[in-house]
Protein backbone atom coordinates (compact mmCIF):
# COMPACT_ATOMS: atom_id res chain seq x y z
CA UNK A 1 0.00 0.00 0.00
CA UNK A 2 0.99 3.61 -0.46
CA UNK A 3 3.05 5.20 2.26
CA UNK A 4 1.71 7.36 5.05
CA UNK A 5 -1.54 5.45 5.42
CA UNK A 6 -3.04 7.03 2.32
CA UNK A 7 -3.96 4.81 -0.61
CA UNK A 8 -4.25 5.50 -4.34
CA UNK A 9 -7.75 4.46 -5.35
CA UNK A 10 -9.41 4.42 -8.80
CA UNK A 11 -13.22 4.36 -9.20
CA UNK A 12 -14.43 3.30 -12.66
CA UNK A 13 -17.97 3.47 -13.97
CA UNK A 14 -19.82 3.44 -17.27
CA UNK A 15 -21.75 5.75 -19.43
CA UNK A 16 -23.57 3.46 -21.83
CA UNK A 17 -24.72 4.33 -25.33
CA UNK A 18 -28.30 4.53 -24.09
CA UNK A 19 -27.56 6.64 -21.03
CA UNK A 20 -25.85 9.94 -21.72
CA UNK A 21 -26.32 11.46 -18.28
CA UNK A 22 -23.32 12.68 -16.34
CA UNK A 23 -21.48 10.86 -13.56
CA UNK A 24 -22.67 7.88 -11.57
CA UNK A 25 -23.87 9.10 -8.19
CA UNK A 26 -22.82 5.92 -6.40
CA UNK A 27 -19.27 6.29 -7.73
CA UNK A 28 -19.26 9.87 -6.50
CA UNK A 29 -20.32 8.78 -3.02
CA UNK A 30 -17.51 6.24 -2.86
CA UNK A 31 -14.98 8.88 -3.89
CA UNK A 32 -16.18 11.54 -1.46
CA UNK A 33 -16.25 9.18 1.50
CA UNK A 34 -12.80 7.81 0.78
CA UNK A 35 -11.38 11.31 0.33
CA UNK A 36 -12.93 12.26 3.65
CA UNK A 37 -10.82 9.46 5.15
CA UNK A 38 -7.65 10.90 3.62
CA UNK A 39 -7.19 8.71 0.53
CA UNK A 40 -6.18 9.80 -2.97
CA UNK A 41 -9.18 8.94 -5.17
CA UNK A 42 -9.62 9.45 -8.94
CA UNK A 43 -12.90 8.98 -10.82
CA UNK A 44 -12.83 7.52 -14.33
CA UNK A 45 -15.70 7.51 -16.81
CA UNK A 46 -16.05 4.98 -19.62
CA UNK A 47 -18.09 6.84 -22.20
CA UNK A 48 -19.24 3.77 -24.10
CA UNK A 49 -19.44 0.01 -23.82
CA UNK A 50 -15.88 -1.15 -23.36
CA UNK A 51 -13.98 -2.48 -26.33
CA UNK A 52 -10.53 -3.99 -26.37
CA UNK A 53 -8.04 -1.92 -24.45
CA UNK A 54 -10.49 0.67 -23.14
CA UNK A 55 -9.92 0.51 -19.39
CA UNK A 56 -6.16 0.34 -18.90
CA UNK A 57 -5.30 3.51 -20.90
CA UNK A 58 -8.10 5.47 -19.20
CA UNK A 59 -6.88 4.83 -15.67
CA UNK A 60 -3.22 5.33 -16.71
CA UNK A 61 -0.20 3.64 -15.15
CA UNK A 62 -0.53 4.89 -11.58
CA UNK A 63 0.17 2.26 -8.93
CA UNK A 64 -3.40 1.79 -7.71
CA UNK A 65 -3.84 0.13 -4.34
CA UNK A 66 -7.56 -0.43 -4.90
CA UNK A 67 -9.61 -0.27 -8.11
CA UNK A 68 -13.38 0.03 -7.70
CA UNK A 69 -15.28 -0.99 -10.80
CA UNK A 70 -19.02 -0.75 -11.43
CA UNK A 71 -20.32 -3.14 -14.12
CA UNK A 72 -23.87 -2.59 -15.32
CA UNK A 73 -26.53 -4.81 -16.80
CA UNK A 74 -25.96 -3.60 -20.36
CA UNK A 75 -22.24 -4.34 -20.35
CA UNK A 76 -22.42 -7.70 -18.59
CA UNK A 77 -21.06 -9.38 -21.73
CA UNK A 78 -17.84 -7.39 -21.22
CA UNK A 79 -17.43 -8.23 -17.53
CA UNK A 80 -14.95 -11.08 -17.97
CA UNK A 81 -12.81 -9.12 -20.41
CA UNK A 82 -12.82 -5.97 -18.29
CA UNK A 83 -11.81 -7.80 -15.11
CA UNK A 84 -8.99 -9.65 -16.89
CA UNK A 85 -7.86 -6.37 -18.52
CA UNK A 86 -7.64 -4.66 -15.13
CA UNK A 87 -5.83 -7.62 -13.56
CA UNK A 88 -3.36 -7.91 -16.45
CA UNK A 89 -2.38 -4.25 -16.34
CA UNK A 90 -2.60 -3.78 -12.58
CA UNK A 91 -1.59 -7.13 -11.06
CA UNK A 92 -1.00 -5.77 -7.56
CA UNK A 93 -4.23 -3.78 -7.26
CA UNK A 94 -7.16 -5.09 -5.26
CA UNK A 95 -10.33 -5.11 -7.40
CA UNK A 96 -13.60 -4.25 -5.65
CA UNK A 97 -16.89 -4.31 -7.57
CA UNK A 98 -19.91 -2.18 -6.68
CA UNK A 99 -23.41 -1.51 -8.01
CA UNK A 100 -26.62 -3.60 -8.27
CA UNK A 101 -25.33 -6.11 -10.82
CA UNK A 102 -22.31 -6.97 -8.67
CA UNK A 103 -24.29 -7.15 -5.44
CA UNK A 104 -27.11 -9.34 -6.74
CA UNK A 105 -24.66 -11.77 -8.34
CA UNK A 106 -21.96 -11.52 -5.66
CA UNK A 107 -21.56 -15.22 -4.88
CA UNK A 108 -21.43 -16.21 -8.56
CA UNK A 109 -19.01 -13.43 -9.46
CA UNK A 110 -16.60 -14.17 -6.61
CA UNK A 111 -16.62 -17.86 -7.58
CA UNK A 112 -16.16 -17.20 -11.29
CA UNK A 113 -13.57 -14.42 -10.98
CA UNK A 114 -11.12 -15.26 -8.15
CA UNK A 115 -9.07 -12.13 -8.91
CA UNK A 116 -11.84 -9.97 -7.42
CA UNK A 117 -11.14 -9.05 -3.82
CA UNK A 118 -14.60 -7.98 -2.78
CA UNK A 119 -18.04 -6.65 -3.59
CA UNK A 120 -19.73 -3.75 -1.83
CA UNK A 121 -23.35 -3.71 -0.87
CA UNK A 122 -25.23 -0.56 -1.92
CA UNK A 123 -25.27 0.97 1.56
CA UNK A 124 -21.49 1.08 1.56
CA UNK A 125 -21.42 3.01 -1.68
CA UNK A 126 -22.65 6.02 0.24
CA UNK A 127 -21.55 5.46 3.80
CA UNK A 128 -18.39 4.03 5.33
CA UNK A 129 -19.58 3.04 8.79
CA UNK A 130 -17.00 1.22 10.92
CA UNK A 131 -14.38 2.40 8.47
CA UNK A 132 -11.43 0.70 10.16
CA UNK A 133 -13.11 -2.70 9.96
CA UNK A 134 -14.10 -2.20 6.35
CA UNK A 135 -10.68 -1.10 5.28
CA UNK A 136 -8.97 -3.91 7.12
CA UNK A 137 -11.14 -6.24 5.10
CA UNK A 138 -10.61 -4.35 1.85
CA UNK A 139 -6.85 -4.43 2.18
CA UNK A 140 -6.13 -7.80 3.76
CA UNK A 141 -8.75 -10.45 3.05
CA UNK A 142 -8.73 -12.48 -0.15
CA UNK A 143 -12.44 -12.71 -0.82
CA UNK A 144 -15.09 -10.49 0.65
CA UNK A 145 -18.82 -10.21 0.11
CA UNK A 146 -20.21 -7.41 2.23
CA UNK A 147 -23.61 -8.99 2.58
CA UNK A 148 -24.71 -7.37 5.81
CA UNK A 149 -26.27 -3.92 5.88
CA UNK A 150 -25.50 -1.48 8.65
CA UNK A 151 -28.58 -0.62 10.72
CA UNK A 152 -29.84 2.95 10.96
CA UNK A 153 -27.05 4.27 8.78
CA UNK A 154 -27.01 7.83 7.51
CA UNK A 155 -26.02 7.15 3.93
CA UNK A 156 -26.04 10.84 3.04
CA UNK A 157 -23.38 12.09 5.44
CA UNK A 158 -21.55 13.76 2.56
CA UNK A 159 -22.25 14.84 -1.01
CA UNK A 160 -20.94 12.76 -3.93
CA UNK A 161 -17.75 13.84 -5.68
CA UNK A 162 -18.47 15.62 -8.97
CA UNK A 163 -15.17 15.39 -10.84
CA UNK A 164 -16.76 14.25 -14.10
CA UNK A 165 -19.51 16.87 -14.08
CA UNK A 166 -16.94 19.61 -13.46
CA UNK A 167 -14.81 18.43 -16.37
CA UNK A 168 -17.72 18.10 -18.82
CA UNK A 169 -19.46 20.89 -20.70
CA UNK A 170 -22.93 19.34 -20.46
CA UNK A 171 -25.70 21.05 -18.51
CA UNK A 172 -26.86 17.71 -17.09
CA UNK A 173 -26.15 15.96 -13.80
CA UNK A 174 -27.52 12.95 -11.98
CA UNK A 175 -28.78 13.43 -8.44
CA UNK A 176 -30.39 11.31 -5.75
CA UNK A 177 -33.19 12.28 -3.36
CA UNK A 178 -33.78 8.78 -1.97
CA UNK A 179 -32.71 5.16 -2.14
CA UNK A 180 -34.56 1.87 -2.19
CA UNK A 181 -38.09 1.16 -3.26
CA UNK A 182 -41.17 0.05 -1.37
CA UNK A 183 -42.51 -1.74 -4.45
CA UNK A 184 -41.47 -5.25 -5.36
CA UNK A 185 -42.02 -5.61 -9.09
CA UNK A 186 -41.29 -9.18 -10.10
CA UNK A 187 -38.66 -8.25 -12.72
CA UNK A 188 -36.82 -5.41 -10.94
CA UNK A 189 -33.46 -5.52 -9.17
CA UNK A 190 -34.15 -2.43 -7.03
CA UNK A 191 -37.10 -3.95 -5.22
CA UNK A 192 -35.10 -7.15 -4.83
CA UNK A 193 -32.20 -5.38 -3.10
CA UNK A 194 -34.63 -3.44 -0.90
CA UNK A 195 -36.24 -6.69 0.20
CA UNK A 196 -32.91 -8.45 0.76
CA UNK A 197 -31.74 -5.56 2.90
CA UNK A 198 -35.10 -5.19 4.67
CA UNK A 199 -34.88 -1.52 3.87
CA UNK A 200 -37.35 1.29 4.05
CA UNK A 201 -36.86 4.14 1.61
CA UNK A 202 -34.08 6.55 2.64
CA UNK A 203 -35.11 10.11 1.84
CA UNK A 204 -33.08 13.31 1.90
CA UNK A 205 -34.74 16.55 2.95
CA UNK A 206 -35.75 18.99 0.19
CA UNK A 207 -33.35 21.51 1.75
CA UNK A 208 -30.42 19.11 1.46
CA UNK A 209 -31.20 18.25 -2.16
CA UNK A 210 -31.63 21.90 -3.12
CA UNK A 211 -28.28 22.78 -1.53
CA UNK A 212 -26.60 20.21 -3.77
CA UNK A 213 -28.55 21.40 -6.83
CA UNK A 214 -27.51 25.01 -6.28
CA UNK A 215 -23.89 23.95 -5.97
CA UNK A 216 -24.17 22.05 -9.24
CA UNK A 217 -25.84 25.06 -10.82
CA UNK A 218 -22.79 27.11 -9.82
CA UNK A 219 -20.65 24.84 -12.02
CA UNK A 220 -22.99 25.10 -15.01
CA UNK A 221 -25.58 22.33 -14.47
CA UNK A 222 -29.25 23.18 -14.99
CA UNK A 223 -30.95 19.89 -15.84
CA UNK A 224 -31.06 17.15 -13.21
CA UNK A 225 -32.02 13.51 -13.52
CA UNK A 226 -33.22 11.95 -10.26
CA UNK A 227 -31.83 8.42 -9.92
CA UNK A 228 -34.53 7.40 -7.41
CA UNK A 229 -36.42 4.24 -8.50
CA UNK A 230 -39.52 6.28 -7.57
CA UNK A 231 -38.94 9.87 -6.49
CA UNK A 232 -38.80 9.91 -2.67
CA UNK A 233 -40.45 6.51 -2.65
CA UNK A 234 -43.74 7.85 -4.07
CA UNK A 235 -46.98 7.74 -2.09
CA UNK A 236 -48.37 10.55 0.06
CA UNK A 237 -44.93 11.69 1.22
CA UNK A 238 -43.87 12.72 -2.27
CA UNK A 239 -46.55 15.40 -2.55
CA UNK A 240 -45.38 17.20 0.59
CA UNK A 241 -41.76 16.79 -0.45
CA UNK A 242 -42.25 18.20 -3.95
CA UNK A 243 -44.32 21.13 -2.62
CA UNK A 244 -41.49 22.15 -0.29
CA UNK A 245 -38.97 21.50 -3.06
CA UNK A 246 -40.87 23.85 -5.38
CA UNK A 247 -40.96 26.58 -2.73
CA UNK A 248 -37.20 26.40 -2.25
CA UNK A 249 -36.58 26.70 -6.00
CA UNK A 250 -39.15 29.39 -6.80
CA UNK A 251 -36.36 31.91 -7.50
CA UNK A 252 -34.58 29.53 -9.89
CA UNK A 253 -36.92 29.08 -12.90
CA UNK A 254 -33.98 28.04 -15.11
CA UNK A 255 -33.48 24.70 -13.32
CA UNK A 256 -35.26 21.60 -14.63
CA UNK A 257 -35.73 17.97 -13.62
CA UNK A 258 -36.57 14.46 -14.72
CA UNK A 259 -37.78 11.77 -12.30
CA UNK A 260 -39.26 8.27 -12.13
CA UNK A 261 -42.85 8.15 -10.88
CA UNK A 262 -45.74 5.70 -10.81
CA UNK A 263 -49.18 6.10 -12.34
CA UNK A 264 -50.59 6.08 -8.81
CA UNK A 265 -48.48 9.12 -7.93
CA UNK A 266 -49.88 11.11 -10.85
CA UNK A 267 -53.63 10.87 -10.30
CA UNK A 268 -53.78 14.28 -8.58
CA UNK A 269 -53.96 17.24 -11.00
CA UNK A 270 -52.82 19.65 -8.27
CA UNK A 271 -49.71 17.51 -7.78
CA UNK A 272 -48.93 17.64 -11.50
CA UNK A 273 -49.16 21.43 -11.31
CA UNK A 274 -46.78 21.36 -8.34
CA UNK A 275 -44.34 19.26 -10.38
CA UNK A 276 -44.45 21.91 -13.08
CA UNK A 277 -43.82 24.66 -10.54
CA UNK A 278 -40.86 22.69 -9.17
CA UNK A 279 -39.28 22.56 -12.64
CA UNK A 280 -40.05 19.01 -13.72
CA UNK A 281 -40.19 18.73 -17.51
CA UNK A 282 -40.04 14.95 -17.92
CA UNK A 283 -41.32 11.92 -16.00
CA UNK A 284 -40.68 8.25 -16.62
CA UNK A 285 -43.60 5.99 -15.77
CA UNK A 286 -43.34 2.21 -15.66
CA UNK A 287 -46.50 0.80 -17.26
CA UNK A 288 -45.04 -2.46 -18.69
CA UNK A 289 -48.26 -3.97 -20.09
CA UNK A 290 -51.82 -3.14 -21.10
CA UNK A 291 -53.11 -6.42 -19.63
CA UNK A 292 -54.38 -6.61 -16.03
CA UNK A 293 -53.30 -10.24 -15.63
CA UNK A 294 -49.72 -9.44 -16.59
CA UNK A 295 -49.61 -6.40 -14.31
CA UNK A 296 -50.81 -8.58 -11.46
CA UNK A 297 -48.09 -11.12 -12.22
CA UNK A 298 -45.54 -8.28 -12.30
CA UNK A 299 -46.79 -7.11 -8.85
CA UNK A 300 -47.81 -3.74 -10.29
CA UNK A 301 -51.02 -2.38 -8.78
CA UNK A 302 -51.80 0.31 -11.36
CA UNK A 303 -54.67 1.22 -13.67
CA UNK A 304 -53.17 1.64 -17.14
CA UNK A 305 -56.44 2.98 -18.51
CA UNK A 306 -55.69 6.25 -16.75
CA UNK A 307 -52.62 6.97 -18.84
CA UNK A 308 -54.36 8.54 -21.84
CA UNK A 309 -55.94 11.32 -19.76
CA UNK A 310 -52.84 11.60 -17.61
CA UNK A 311 -50.68 12.17 -20.67
CA UNK A 312 -52.89 15.05 -21.79
CA UNK A 313 -52.70 16.59 -18.31
CA UNK A 314 -48.91 16.27 -18.19
CA UNK A 315 -48.50 17.80 -21.63
CA UNK A 316 -50.82 20.65 -20.64
CA UNK A 317 -48.26 21.45 -17.93
CA UNK A 318 -45.32 21.04 -20.36
CA UNK A 319 -44.16 17.76 -18.78
CA UNK A 320 -43.10 15.03 -21.22
CA UNK A 321 -44.14 11.52 -20.14
CA UNK A 322 -42.08 8.53 -21.19
CA UNK A 323 -43.21 5.04 -20.37
CA UNK A 324 -41.51 1.76 -19.59
CA UNK A 325 -43.06 -1.13 -21.47
CA UNK A 326 -42.41 -4.84 -21.98
CA UNK A 327 -43.96 -6.05 -25.21
CA UNK A 328 -41.92 -9.25 -25.15
CA UNK A 329 -41.70 -10.82 -21.69
CA UNK A 330 -41.32 -14.58 -20.99
CA UNK A 331 -45.05 -15.22 -20.51
CA UNK A 332 -46.58 -12.99 -23.18
CA UNK A 333 -49.03 -14.43 -25.70
CA UNK A 334 -49.95 -13.22 -29.18
CA UNK A 335 -53.16 -11.52 -28.09
CA UNK A 336 -51.30 -9.56 -25.44
CA UNK A 337 -48.72 -8.47 -28.01
CA UNK A 338 -51.54 -7.13 -30.19
CA UNK A 339 -53.12 -5.40 -27.20
CA UNK A 340 -49.80 -3.86 -26.17
CA UNK A 341 -49.02 -2.56 -29.64
CA UNK A 342 -52.50 -1.09 -29.89
CA UNK A 343 -52.08 0.54 -26.49
CA UNK A 344 -48.78 2.11 -27.54
CA UNK A 345 -50.36 3.41 -30.69
CA UNK A 346 -53.41 4.87 -28.97
CA UNK A 347 -51.13 6.69 -26.55
CA UNK A 348 -48.69 7.78 -29.26
CA UNK A 349 -45.77 5.96 -27.66
CA UNK A 350 -44.75 3.76 -30.53
CA UNK A 351 -41.68 5.89 -31.25
CA UNK A 352 -40.02 4.26 -28.25
CA UNK A 353 -38.52 1.55 -30.40
CA UNK A 354 -36.67 -0.26 -27.63
CA UNK A 355 -39.87 -1.39 -25.87
CA UNK A 356 -40.55 -3.66 -28.85
CA UNK A 357 -37.09 -4.70 -29.92
CA UNK A 358 -35.61 -5.53 -26.51
CA UNK A 359 -37.02 -8.50 -24.56
CA UNK A 360 -37.55 -8.25 -20.81
CA UNK A 361 -34.33 -8.88 -18.89
CA UNK A 362 -34.35 -11.76 -16.39
CA UNK A 363 -32.35 -10.81 -13.29
CA UNK A 364 -31.03 -13.32 -10.79
CA UNK A 365 -33.03 -13.86 -7.59
CA UNK A 366 -36.05 -11.84 -8.73
CA UNK A 367 -39.48 -13.50 -8.68
CA UNK A 368 -39.40 -13.52 -12.49
CA UNK A 369 -36.11 -15.43 -12.39
CA UNK A 370 -37.52 -18.13 -10.11
CA UNK A 371 -40.67 -18.41 -12.21
CA UNK A 372 -38.75 -18.90 -15.48
CA UNK A 373 -36.41 -21.33 -13.72
CA UNK A 374 -39.33 -23.36 -12.35
CA UNK A 375 -41.01 -23.46 -15.76
CA UNK A 376 -37.84 -24.57 -17.54
CA UNK A 377 -37.65 -21.46 -19.75
CA UNK A 378 -34.01 -20.54 -19.08
CA UNK A 379 -31.97 -21.59 -22.09
CA UNK A 380 -28.56 -20.35 -21.00
CA UNK A 381 -27.27 -19.17 -17.70
CA UNK A 382 -23.75 -18.48 -16.53
CA UNK A 383 -24.95 -17.43 -13.09
CA UNK A 384 -24.94 -13.76 -14.07
CA UNK A 385 -26.70 -13.35 -17.40
CA UNK A 386 -29.74 -15.36 -18.45
CA UNK A 387 -31.52 -15.96 -21.73
CA UNK A 388 -34.85 -17.69 -22.05
CA UNK A 389 -37.42 -19.13 -24.41
CA UNK A 390 -40.98 -17.82 -24.35
CA UNK A 391 -43.65 -19.85 -22.60
CA UNK A 392 -45.82 -19.57 -25.72
CA UNK A 393 -43.82 -21.20 -28.52
CA UNK A 394 -45.67 -19.17 -31.16
CA UNK A 395 -44.36 -16.01 -29.51
CA UNK A 396 -40.79 -17.21 -30.01
CA UNK A 397 -41.39 -17.42 -33.77
CA UNK A 398 -42.94 -13.93 -33.79
CA UNK A 399 -40.09 -12.49 -31.73
CA UNK A 400 -37.52 -14.03 -34.08
CA UNK A 401 -39.39 -12.48 -37.00
CA UNK A 402 -39.41 -9.06 -35.29
CA UNK A 403 -35.66 -9.19 -34.69
CA UNK A 404 -34.93 -10.37 -38.22
CA UNK A 405 -37.11 -7.73 -39.85
CA UNK A 406 -35.77 -4.88 -37.70
CA UNK A 407 -32.17 -5.99 -38.18
CA UNK A 408 -32.67 -6.08 -41.94
CA UNK A 409 -34.37 -2.67 -41.94
CA UNK A 410 -31.55 -1.41 -39.71
CA UNK A 411 -31.92 -0.93 -35.96
CA UNK A 412 -29.51 2.05 -35.67
CA UNK A 413 -31.53 3.89 -38.30
CA UNK A 414 -34.77 3.44 -36.35
CA UNK A 415 -33.04 4.48 -33.12
CA UNK A 416 -31.81 7.66 -34.77
CA UNK A 417 -35.31 8.52 -35.89
CA UNK A 418 -36.45 8.06 -32.29
CA UNK A 419 -33.64 10.31 -31.07
CA UNK A 420 -34.84 13.15 -33.29
CA UNK A 421 -38.43 12.86 -32.07
CA UNK A 422 -37.59 12.63 -28.38
CA UNK A 423 -35.08 15.48 -28.37
CA UNK A 424 -37.42 17.72 -30.38
CA UNK A 425 -40.10 17.21 -27.73
CA UNK A 426 -37.51 17.86 -25.05
CA UNK A 427 -36.49 21.18 -26.66
CA UNK A 428 -40.13 22.16 -27.12
CA UNK A 429 -40.76 21.97 -23.38
CA UNK A 430 -37.80 24.20 -22.64
CA UNK A 431 -39.08 26.72 -25.17
CA UNK A 432 -42.55 26.89 -23.62
CA UNK A 433 -41.13 27.19 -20.10
CA UNK A 434 -38.78 30.07 -20.88
CA UNK A 435 -39.48 31.77 -24.19
CA UNK A 436 -42.20 33.03 -26.49
CA UNK A 437 -42.35 30.71 -29.53
CA UNK A 438 -42.20 32.44 -32.89
CA UNK A 439 -44.36 31.52 -35.89
CA UNK A 440 -41.25 30.09 -37.53
CA UNK A 441 -40.54 27.86 -34.53
CA UNK A 442 -44.19 26.72 -34.35
CA UNK A 443 -44.09 25.79 -38.04
CA UNK A 444 -41.01 23.57 -37.64
CA UNK A 445 -42.35 21.91 -34.48
CA UNK A 446 -45.69 21.20 -36.15
CA UNK A 447 -43.84 19.57 -39.04
CA UNK A 448 -41.99 17.29 -36.64
CA UNK A 449 -45.22 16.39 -34.80
CA UNK A 450 -46.86 15.52 -38.11
CA UNK A 451 -43.91 13.28 -38.96
CA UNK A 452 -44.07 11.64 -35.53
CA UNK A 453 -47.73 10.70 -36.02
CA UNK A 454 -46.96 9.40 -39.48
CA UNK A 455 -44.09 7.32 -38.16
CA UNK A 456 -46.20 5.91 -35.32
CA UNK A 457 -48.99 4.86 -37.66
CA UNK A 458 -46.66 3.30 -40.18
CA UNK A 459 -44.58 1.54 -37.56
CA UNK A 460 -47.62 0.01 -35.89
CA UNK A 461 -48.86 -1.33 -39.23
CA UNK A 462 -45.45 -2.88 -39.81
CA UNK A 463 -45.51 -4.57 -36.39
CA UNK A 464 -49.04 -5.94 -36.91
CA UNK A 465 -48.06 -7.26 -40.34
CA UNK A 466 -45.16 -9.13 -38.74
CA UNK A 467 -47.53 -10.69 -36.21
CA UNK A 468 -49.86 -11.80 -39.02
CA UNK A 469 -46.94 -13.45 -40.80
CA UNK A 470 -47.05 -11.19 -43.85
CA UNK A 471 -43.98 -10.98 -46.07
CA UNK A 472 -42.01 -7.80 -45.39
CA UNK A 473 -39.81 -6.31 -48.09
CA UNK A 474 -37.08 -5.09 -45.75
CA UNK A 475 -35.08 -3.43 -48.52
CA UNK A 476 -38.06 -1.26 -49.40
CA UNK A 477 -38.73 -0.61 -45.71
CA UNK A 478 -35.11 0.43 -45.18
CA UNK A 479 -35.27 2.77 -48.17
CA UNK A 480 -38.51 4.27 -46.87
CA UNK A 481 -37.20 4.86 -43.33
CA UNK A 482 -33.87 6.14 -44.59
CA UNK A 483 -35.62 8.76 -46.72
CA UNK A 484 -37.91 9.54 -43.79
CA UNK A 485 -34.90 10.04 -41.49
CA UNK A 486 -33.20 12.39 -43.96
CA UNK A 487 -36.28 14.61 -44.23
CA UNK A 488 -36.89 14.50 -40.49
CA UNK A 489 -33.30 15.44 -39.74
CA UNK A 490 -33.61 18.54 -41.91
CA UNK A 491 -36.70 19.61 -39.95
CA UNK A 492 -34.88 18.83 -36.71
CA UNK A 493 -31.95 21.07 -37.61
CA UNK A 494 -34.27 23.91 -38.62
CA UNK A 495 -36.02 23.48 -35.25
CA UNK A 496 -32.66 23.79 -33.48
CA UNK A 497 -31.86 26.96 -35.43
CA UNK A 498 -35.28 28.51 -34.77
CA UNK A 499 -34.92 27.66 -31.04
CA UNK A 500 -31.57 29.44 -31.00
CA UNK A 501 -33.10 32.43 -32.76
CA UNK A 502 -35.66 32.69 -29.95
CA UNK A 503 -32.82 32.83 -27.42
CA UNK A 504 -32.40 29.17 -26.39
CA UNK A 505 -28.59 29.07 -26.28
CA UNK A 506 -26.72 25.82 -27.04
CA UNK A 507 -29.67 23.37 -27.08
CA UNK A 508 -27.32 20.48 -27.89
CA UNK A 509 -25.81 20.82 -24.41
CA UNK A 510 -29.26 20.21 -22.94
CA UNK A 511 -30.43 17.19 -24.91
CA UNK A 512 -27.63 14.70 -24.15
CA UNK A 513 -29.97 13.37 -21.51
CA UNK A 514 -30.19 9.64 -21.87
CA UNK A 515 -32.50 9.44 -24.85
CA UNK A 516 -30.76 7.40 -27.55
CA UNK A 517 -27.65 8.97 -29.02
CA UNK A 518 -25.37 11.66 -27.60
CA UNK A 519 -25.55 13.94 -30.63
CA UNK A 520 -27.46 14.45 -33.86
CA UNK A 521 -26.49 12.59 -37.00
CA UNK A 522 -23.63 14.17 -38.85
CA UNK A 523 -22.73 11.49 -41.38
CA UNK A 524 -24.75 12.28 -44.49
CA UNK A 525 -23.29 9.22 -46.19
CA UNK A 526 -24.70 6.82 -43.62
CA UNK A 527 -26.38 3.90 -45.36
CA UNK A 528 -27.01 1.39 -42.63
CA UNK A 529 -25.41 -1.39 -44.64
CA UNK A 530 -24.95 -4.82 -43.07
CA UNK A 531 -22.33 -7.45 -43.52
CA UNK A 532 -23.15 -11.09 -42.91
CA UNK A 533 -20.70 -13.08 -40.83
CA UNK A 534 -20.79 -16.57 -39.44
CA UNK A 535 -21.09 -15.18 -35.93
CA UNK A 536 -23.99 -12.93 -36.77
CA UNK A 537 -24.70 -9.50 -38.19
CA UNK A 538 -22.25 -6.67 -37.86
CA UNK A 539 -22.80 -3.05 -38.69
CA UNK A 540 -20.75 -0.92 -41.02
Amino acid sequence: MSGGGSMNIAVIFYRTLSSQSAASVSAGYIASNLRRLGHNVSLFLLKKEASSGDIAPIISEIKWDIIFYKPNFKDVDRLEYNISDIRKNFPNSRIILFGPLAYINANQILKKYPSIAGILNPDMEASWTNTSDIFETLTTKTHTYFSSFTKDVDIYRCLPARDIEISENLKIANIEASRWCKNYCSFCHVGLISKLAARKVYTRTPEDVVDEILYLKSIGKKYFIFNDPVLCGGGLKIKTWVKKFAQLLKNHPDIFFMAYLTLNDLTDKDFIKTLQEAGFIRVFVGIESAEKETLSAFHKAINVNNYHELKKELKFHSIVPHIGFMVFHPYVNIEEIRANLTYLYENDEIHRFGVIYEPTRVIYNTPLYFQTLRDGLLTSADGIKFSYSFYDKQVQKIFNSFRQVFNDIDVPLLERIEYLFVTAEFIDNFIYRNYTPTDEYEKHMNQINTYRKQYSTDFLKLCLNIIEGKVINTQEEHKKYFTFWQKLENYWHTLIISAQNIGFDNPLEWIASGNCNPEPIKDKNYTGRCLETRSGRIRV
